[in-house]
């Protein structure tokens, strides 16, 4: 997770199982202010269910709101809570008026026999800006009491957030990576709305790629100009999709363009090289390539001592060219 300096910023946590209230969120920011535990808030409110469609995937509902985009693989998981079934963990694809839509079919075994409640999993929380002065790392803990804990006892969640000056971003979305690559298009998978987790995926694999370049005084985030990258972050996308689809030639293709378009990207950066968050005139086309900077380095310099007479006559009777070459 990542946070841009002196911007509030919205946390979003899914519960592992249906919870009895809301979770309770407490942190620490990089500049020692400690949070209390506040309340989170559920990305929406619980619907009822009244019936179960033969499909086994429809829902009728309760009037309530539509999608609202709370819906698909990242922010449409929830739960189905029956009476006498039990509860089952599902995804919902579409939501309009009274109708919910899964993307997978429920066990033959369920039958609603009494209403039930579909709650999503999502709670969300914003960390207000004047906490996100100073970068560095905020931890956060996230405290909360499933429903099936017998014994009622609260159980946590923790993690950080890297608060930094401008988070690394190319600017690639689906829509972009399948403008120019149409093909993309019919390879969305039936389970999502698009290819954003591809996309999402590859970035986080170039932030790792670009790391081994820069050195470890800068990241990712320190870089002005990241569009640059985003030829590799596409075909970083692209080799993602066609893996999934078990194409390996053209991800093997995908991949090695990807390793081309970076190295070319890495020798066009604009880096802040001494953390002042301003663009200096040495900061621009600082080239980067070839491998990590720790990596082990000859001496290519010439020698500052003459040689001997011994070694003279030894460089005489085996020259360079008749050494043993490898």
């Amino acid at each position: 997770m990542k946070a841009t300096k002196d911007l509030d910023y919205a946390l979003y946590w899914e519960a592992p199982s249906p919870l009895q209230a809301a979770p309770t969120i407490s942190y620490t920011t990089p500049a020692g202010t400690v949070q209390a535990p506040t309340s989170m808030s559920a990305v929406r409110a619980a619907r009822t269910v009244t019936a179960l469609g033969g499909d086994r995937r429809t829902l009728t509902l309760t009037a309530g709101d539509d999608s609202q985009y709370l819906i698909g693989p990242t922010t449409g998981r929830a739960f189905l809570i029956t009476a006498g079934d039990g509860v089952f963990a599902v995804t919902v694809d579409r939501l309009e008026g009274t109708t919910a839509i899964l993307a997978d079919v429920l066990p033959r075994g369920l039958s609603l026999t009494a209403s039930a409640e579909l709650r999503w999993a999502g709670y969300a929380y914003t960390i207000p800006a004047a906490h996100t002065g100073t970068r560095g790392v905020l931890a956060w803990r996230i405290s909360y009491t499933a429903t099936a804990t017998p014994t009622n006892e609260p159980v946590g969640a923790q993690g950080t957030v890297q608060i930094v000056r401008h988070p690394f971003a190319t600017g690639v979305s689906s829509s972009s990576l399948i403008a120019q690559m149409p093909q993309m298009g019919d390879m969305i998978p039936r389970r999502q709305q698009d290819l954003e987790p591809q996309v999402t995926a590859a970035l986080e694999e170039l932030a790792l790629r670009i790391r081994e370049h820069i050195g470890p005084e800068q990241t990712e985030d320190d870089i002005f100009n990241p569009h640059v990258f985003a030829p590799a972050h596409k075909y970083l996308a692209a080799q993602l999709v066609y893996e999934m689809s078990a194409q390996s030639d053209l991800a093997d293709r995908a991949g090695e363009r990807a390793a081309d378009l970076l190295e070319r990207a890495l020798r066009q950066l604009v880096l802040d090289t001494d953390d002042d968050g301003l663009i200096d005139a040495n900061e621009i086309d600082v080239r980067r390539a070839g491998g990590s900077p720790t990596d082990v380095r000859g001496v290519f310099s010439l020698p500052t001592i003459e040689p001997t007479a011994g070694e003279r006559e030894i460089a005489q009777q085996f020259p360079r060219w008749r050494g043993m070459q490898h």
